[in-house]
C-alpha cells in the first residue's frame, strides 16, 4: 500500500506525541470531542493510550465506541460517551456527558477523565 506524504507526516506526528511526554493536553468530554482529536494519541488515567494499531485514520463519525491499547500493545478497553445527567431548562434539556471505559462495547464500564496529548516536551 502507498501512503501519500501527508498520511505519513501524520503517522510520524502520531507516534511522536504518543511516546513524549505531555505538555499540552486538552479535556475530552464527548465522544463527538473523541472524534474530533482522533488525530492525538489520549491519555487516561496517567497513562497514555492510543487506539489500536492505526484504526485511528479511519474513524467514523458515526462510530459508538473506539478500542484503546497501551503503547505496549495491551487492551485497555473499550471507550464510549453517555449521559451522566440531564437536567430541565428555558430551552429544554440540557445533557451532562461523560466518557467511560469499559471491557467489552455492550457494557458501560467505569467513568474515566480523558485528555487528549496535544503537544509533548
Amino acid at each position: 500500500m502507498i501512503l501519500s506524504v501527508a498520511l505519513k507526516r501524520k503517522i510520524r506526528r502520531y507516534r511522536k506525541l504518543s511516546t513524549g511526554r505531555p505538555k499540552k493536553l486538552i479535556d475530552i468530554r464527548t465522544f463527538r470531542d473523541a472524534w474530533r482529536y482522533r488525530d492525538y494519541p489520549f491519555l487516561i488515567n496517567g497513562e497514555i493510550t492510543c487506539v489500536t494499531g492505526n484504526q485511528w485514520l479511519w474513524w467514523h463519525c458515526n462510530d459508538e465506541y473506539k478500542q484503546l491499547s497501551t503503547l505496549n500493545g495491551e487492551s485497555l478497553g473499550y471507550l464510549k460517551g453517555d449521559v451522566i445527567r440531564s437536567r430541565k431548562c428555558y430551552s429544554g434539556w440540557f445533557y451532562y456527558w461523560g466518557m467511560y471505559l469499559a471491557d467489552s462495547p455492550s457494557a458501560l464500564g467505569k467513568r474515566v477523565k480523558v485528555f487528549a496529548v496535544v503537544e509533548v516536551y
